[in-house]
């Protein structure tokens, strides 16, 4: 358990987390608004989508926004604790999406010199993407 007490879990004693409470529902936010836009966008691009396939699709797009919205917030919040330039980090990953927030965790860690501080969300990163491809490779 001493080998985690310096990185980003939120049990650690060492390191307050720094994703609070507001920034789940500022995430939580964009993913709805995601859900809207895909249910009113979706139809224009597929024609004959409707009923549950436009739910179903829509309620997908939104929940890949809500991980998008916390990678935002995350930076906003970081580079703010850092001392950073909040406003370029955040450019940076709203732009470049998980390239810009994979940047800014490489950067954050070597400017603070605690690589310890990028290798868990950089190892959860990873293993999303790779069950992903084991779970789409079948389907094609």
């Amino acid at each position: 358990m001493a080998m985690f007490d310096e990185t980003l879990l939120d049990s650690s004693p060492k390191r307050a987390p720094v994703l609070e409470g507001k920034h789940w529902l500022i995430s939580i936010v964009i993913g709805l608004i995601g859900f809207g836009l895909g249910y009113v966008i979706l139809p224009l691009i597929f024609s004959g989508t409707e009923g549950r396939t436009l739910i179903v699709q829509s309620a997908m797009l939104g929940a890949l926004f809500i991980p998008y919205g916390l990678m935002l917030c995350y930076a906003f919040a970081d580079t703010g604790h850092l001392g950073l330039n909040r406003w370029f980090w955040f450019t940076v990953v709203l732009v470049l999406n998980i390239v810009g927030f994979l940047l800014y965790l490489v950067y954050s860690a070597a400017k603070t010199d605690n690589w310890k501080r990028a290798t868990i969300p950089i190892a959860y990163i990873f293993e999303a993407m790779l069950v992903g491809a084991l779970v789409l490779y079948p389907l094609l």
